[in-house]
């Protein structure tokens, strides 16, 4: 889901490898970087997509600084992730207006 709710809706967004999260703090997802969450490593492919999301709002991770990739994402979960980006303000890129800018 971190794949793929950057780009839902429009083509060509661009997520960043890197960058800070205001009150949390920074990412690097590249090989020596860091990653905010416990279960997540910086060379893994949906690094940068988790850490997107997270910084949009979307998604708060699970528990204990934790992202529980491979957890399963109810019906119920996946409404308020499609939902969520279309009505917050996004962290990375305010001029962009969340992930879904043009809903």
């Amino acid at each position: 889901m971190a794949v793929f709710l950057p780009s839902a809706g429009r083509s060509g967004v661009a997520v960043p490898s890197s960058g800070t999260i205001p009150g949390v703090g920074s990412y690097n997802c590249s090989p020596g970087g860091n990653s905010l969450f416990g279960d997540v490593q910086p060379t893994d492919g949906t690094c940068k997509y988790s850490h997107y999301i997270y910084a949009n709002g979307v998604t708060a991770g699970s528990a204990a600084r934790n992202y529980c990739p491979s957890s399963n994402v109810t019906r119920g979960q996946m409404a308020v992730f499609l939902v969520r980006p279309s009505t917050s303000p996004s962290s990375t890129d305010p001029s962009r207006g969340g992930l879904f800018p043009d809903s």
